[in-house]
């Protein structure tokens, strides 16, 4: 596996990662503490950019990860697994990041 292959997956399960890191911030977070969750106060868009910060090193290893683990089922499939590792690993760390910064 090239360099470029695995530098794709590390992305692709960032760019999942982030999608989930937007999800939880926005949808679940705010349903299960009971506030709405805006941009519009100042600190709000520095704490989004320090939890993406503490989420980014889980996408990009599950990602990386989940690229390496089905090498038989093709490209779609390591493509799917990169996206679904990632994604898995960031969620807790999105979840812990968000709840001790007050979200």
């Amino acid at each position: 596996m090239s360099l470029r292959q695995q530098l794709a997956f590390a992305g692709i399960g960032w760019l999942s990662g982030i999608l989930g890191v937007a999800i939880v911030g926005f949808v679940i977070m705010p349903a299960v503490l009971g506030t709405a969750a805006s941009l519009a106060a100042p600190e709000s868009p520095i704490l989004l950019a320090l939890v993406v910060m503490l989420c980014t090193p889980a996408a990009l290893a599950g990602g990386f990860v989940g690229g390496r683990l089905t090498q038989e089922g093709g490209l779609g499939g390591q493509l799917i697994m990169a996206a679904l590792i990632g994604l898995f690993l960031t969620i807790p760390v999105s979840c812990i990041s968000f709840w001790y910064l007050g979200w």
